[in-house]
């Protein structure tokens, strides 16, 4: 097997589970939401995501002044 082949095949096998796993997430977000309303489960969703996010999009905020961060929050 060539290396091209090999990192299609590499490729093709991450699809594969990354679609396992985001058909998977349907039924935990089923079960989630019998112990939480919709809003309030978007809210923690959403803000887990931006904790996990921040560090990667922090040497992006350097050059911006508070005022443009804190109106790029508010939309």
């Amino acid at each position: 097997m060539n290396r091209s082949r090999l990192m299609e095949f590499k490729a093709e096998l991450i699809l594969i589970l990354l679609t396992a796993i985001w058909g998977g997430t349907f039924a935990l977000i089923k079960g989630a939401l019998d112990y939480a309303s919709p809003l309030v489960f978007v809210s923690i969703r959403f803000g887990i995501a931006a904790l996990i996010l921040l560090p990667f999009v922090y040497k992006h905020f350097k050059g911006l002044t508070r005022k443009q961060i804190l109106d790029g929050l508010l939309i």
